[in-house]
């Protein structure tokens, strides 16, 4: 995986190749380190695809 930018800061939304199956997706930054040794980054991919949402089955909660 690898940033298409510098050096993103959190909430910041950029372009990273997320390998052959899911190819160029824009992610969603969520927490960079701020160790400049050692990055390490934590990102949510996003998609224009709207997905089922699973149900929630209140009576289990009771």
């Amino acid at each position: 995986m690898s940033f298409m930018t510098n050096s993103p800061k959190n909430g910041d939304i950029v372009l990273v190749d997320l390998g052959m199956v899911a190819k160029v997706r824009p992610c969603l930054v969520l927490c960079v380190s701020p160790d400049s040794e050692r990055t390490v980054s934590i990102v949510a991919p996003l998609t224009g695809e709207i997905r089922g949402v699973p149900e929630f089955n209140r009576s289990k909660q009771r």
